[in-house]
């Protein structure tokens, strides 16, 4: 094997980090792709309620060239939606599962990177650990 997570090491990195804690996977998530690219990179945060100072990471949105990824706290579920972009107008968006979506921006920071694995890679870290 050549050390890249492969797609069922995705989904199941997924599975126990989603199961474990949302809360923490979203944040921990927030961090690591805020970190690696702060350019390309939103992460709305909400109140954890009326009165509280601290908040939580509510939306994680990711913009490539042609495509926005985003991921979104609904309740306790997240949504993940991948949305096509032309000359920065969204045309298109579609739901799809958040295993898909985290292969889709594996392969977009792969493509970003050009095999560089410092950007690459904290995907992959943040799954596997």
């Amino acid at each position: 094997m050549s050390g890249e997570p492969s797609e069922f090491d995705l989904n199941a990195a997924w599975v126990r980090k989603a199961q474990a804690d949302l809360h923490a996977f979203l944040e921990g998530l927030a961090s690591r792709i805020g970190e690696a690219l702060p350019d390309r990179v939103t992460i709305e945060r909400q109140r954890d309620g009326l009165f509280s100072s601290t908040r939580h990471v509510s939306k994680i949105a990711v913009a490539f060239d042609t495509e926005v990824l985003s991921l979104e706290r609904v309740g306790r579920d997240v949504v993940a939606q991948r949305s096509k972009v032309v000359r920065g107008v969204r045309i298109r968006s579609e739901q799809v599962s958040v295993a898909d979506w985290l292969v889709d921006l594996d392969n977009h920071l792969r493509r970003l990177a050009g095999g560089v694995q410092s950007v690459a890679g904290a995907l992959h870290e943040f799954l596997m650990s």
